[in-house]
């Protein structure tokens, strides 16, 4: 079988992650129930020919198949694998690849409009081929199955704010990697990513994810916004959106190591959420349609 890594892109930063696992498996879930039960059936087939279906996913299901169908809960593990599989002890640990995650519009305030990207390898570059895998009549089921299960999650990611900027300043000369070397106080210290990536909680249970899904759907339903194609537009919203409602336009205040951490704003945290909860629910919209 063909290795799907190019070699250049086999460092990155660790701390890279766009939303946690419940964030991507609640955007995985807002896309499946928009398919058609023929995409429905068609996408399980080629997850079932995943290489962790019989390692683990097959397995897991069991004990669950009264609370969620197959082909969703193959859906939900598919998003959260490319984030699994970073672990160097995995056994697919060869698929990883750690700057397909992100990409960095260089921001700088004051803001004069520039949008220039920093990294030669990016997120943009990751969807573009592993569209081509999972389309392309000589890849293997098994490769349509690990590029359909990149697409998902990479989805995700580029509709993570911090996915889509570093912020360079006199503090951070060779930039802030996303916040992740930008610390906050909220309950505890955290760097901004981590705190950007939880914003809708840790479990992951799989009832807990359905009932989720259901209010947030309720709360943000398709618009014409939804129709957007162009993974360059989602990534430029998100560029936006960390400029203005995560930097502040340059007045969140942060600091470089966790012991000089400063406070959030009041009411960060709820207008943060929000924020969080549209980008997964429209992210999930968008993956249906370009599915």
């Amino acid at each position: 079988m063909r290795i799907f890594i190019i070699a250049v892109f086999l460092s990155a930063w660790s701390t890279a992650h766009a939303w946690n696992a419940r964030g991507h498996m609640i955007m995985a879930t807002i896309a499946y129930q928009q398919l058609s039960a023929e995409k429905k059936n068609t996408i399980t087939e080629i997850l079932k020919l995943h290489p962790e279906y019989h390692r683990s996913w097959k397995h897991d299901f069991n004990d669950l198949e009264d609370e969620v169908e197959l082909g969703l809960y193959l859906f939900m593990q598919a998003s959260v694998w490319p984030d699994n599989i970073r672990n160097n002890k995995h056994p697919q640990h060869q698929y990883n690849g750690p700057k397909w995650h992100y990409m960095n519009y260089e921001l700088r305030f004051p803001y004069n409009g520039n949008t220039d990207i920093v990294d030669q390898y990016n997120v943009l570059q990751a969807i573009d081929l592993n569209k081509e895998r999972y389309q392309a009549p000589s890849s293997t089921p098994q490769e349509k199955a690990i590029a359909l299960c990149w697409i998902i999650h990479l989805v995700g990611d580029i509709h993570q704010p911090l996915h889509s900027v570093s912020l360079f300043n006199e503090e951070y000369p060779d930039g802030d990697r996303g916040g992740n070397r930008f610390w906050v106080k909220d309950r505890g210290s955290v760097n901004l990513h981590y705190y950007w990536d939880g914003l809708l909680g840790q479990s992951t249970g799989v009832r807990d994810i359905l009932n989720e899904v259901v209010l947030l759907k309720s709360e943000v339903q398709p618009t014409s916004q939804s129709s957007e194609r162009d993974p360059t537009a989602w990534s430029l919203e998100s560029f936006e959106l960390a400029r203005e409602k995560v930097y502040l336009d340059g007045n969140l205040k942060g600091g470089k190591t966790k012991k000089e951490a400063a406070p959030l704003p009041k009411d960060y945290g709820m207008e943060s959420r929000k924020i969080g909860e549209k980008r997964i629910a429209l992210a999930g919209y968008r993956l249906a349609n370009i599915l």
